[in-house]
């Protein structure tokens, strides 16, 4: 149920971003349309995978520097970690579409997965990590 909103925001706010680079791009529901040629955000799209692979990697930074630095985050400290983390995720998945479409990447494909990778590793792993090496000290 929460999934399906975000989406249909994340396939809007991608067309915004996308109009910037081609001409006549509209989005309907989760289908975007560039010059008539149609991409559908699917609900893999969303990245549930990535989702909770974030929470873990950033649960794994948090319990990492507490034990290098020998501190203790309160837990209010870890939810807002967790809530940053959730907002940069929703960005990751808004990049990777954009970058998908751009590059006319096809699901199933290498191409289509490096992006993901990549911007997984880009816009969520590196700005995480030295966020929550920062809060933990």
């Amino acid at each position: 149920m929460f999934g399906f909103p975000v989406r249909l925001l994340l396939t809007d706010t991608a067309s915004s971003i996308l109009s910037f680079v081609f001409d006549n791009v509209n989005s309907n529901g989760n289908i975007i349309l560039i010059n008539n040629q149609r991409f559908s955000v699917d609900s893999e799209c969303m990245g549930l995978k990535m989702v909770s692979y974030g929470y873990a990697t950033v649960l794994l930074f948090i319990g990492s520097f507490e034990k290098k630095l020998n501190r203790k985050l309160k837990l209010y400290k870890i939810i807002g970690v967790l809530t940053l983390s959730t907002f940069f995720i929703i960005i990751v998945n808004l990049f990777r579409i954009v970058i998908i479409v751009v590059f006319q990447s096809k699901p199933e494909t290498l191409m289509h997965e490096l992006v993901g990778l990549l911007s997984f590793e880009i816009y969520f792993i590196l700005p995480m990590y030295f966020i929550t090496k920062w809060i933990v000290k």
